[in-house]
């Protein structure tokens, strides 16, 4: 996926294009392939919502927000999605918060943030989500915090300067390795944090 919206089917032994595929959006930002059924492609979009789309027959759907209609994808803007072993996604919106989609439903259930309930969302404009261990979500919001969702108690626990409970509120990306998150940050720091002790420490460029 590129910038304009165009899917291209591309082959690494041969280096060839086999076939390119434009889509309604501005960005494809990520692809997930359908853990059950490998011809189906998720493609999280900027300015696209969230598009199905088969192998074989190209665009099957696109869902993007309806006024009035609450199981509508809730904005038309995300960066990053992931897929649950049961099937559905999860899609970090910038604008948006998180949004749970059920695709046998086709509803989207929304996650945002409350001003007034400090275990709500952090904030709506998320860039990054991360599943591990199973049923527990990280979300980044890029320039704010980092925010754990434990789904099956609906419970949401920030993690910032403010709370004392993390080095940064510029957390950026994440990769895991070994049950370890490394996080860039936007100022350009790379912080090592594990999830289970909530122990962390910040490398920067005075590191070497």
């Amino acid at each position: 996926g590129n910038a304009g919206g165009i899917l291209i089917n591309f082959d690494p032994k041969t280096g060839l294009s086999l076939s390119n595929h434009r889509v309604n959006a501005a960005l494809i930002n990520k692809i997930i392939e359908d853990i059950y059924n490998k011809d189906i492609l998720w493609l999280i979009n900027f300015q696209g919502g969230l598009i199905k789309f088969s192998k074989t027959f190209g665009v099957i759907k696109q869902f993007m927000p309806i006024e009035g209609d609450e199981k509508s994808i809730n904005d038309h803007t995300s960066f990053n999605g992931i897929q649950s072993e049961y099937g559905t996604i999860w899609i970090a919106l910038y604008g948006g918060g998180l949004d749970h989609f059920n695709p046998e439903t086709e509803v989207f259930t929304h996650y945002v943030n409350d001003t007034v309930d400090e275990n709500s969302l952090n904030g709506n404009l998320l860039g990054f989500v991360h599943e591990s261990p199973k049923n527990t979500l990280w979300l980044l919001s890029p320039g704010f915090w980092m925010t754990k969702f434990e789904i099956e108690i609906n419970k949401f626990t920030r993690y910032n300067i403010y709370n004392g409970n993390f080095p940064t509120n510029l957390p950026f990306k994440l990769v895991e390795s070994d049950g370890i998150f490394w996080i860039g940050t936007a100022d350009g720091q790379i912080i090592k944090f594990d999830p289970i002790t909530e122990e962390s420490k910040v490398y920067n460029s005075k590191d070497g």
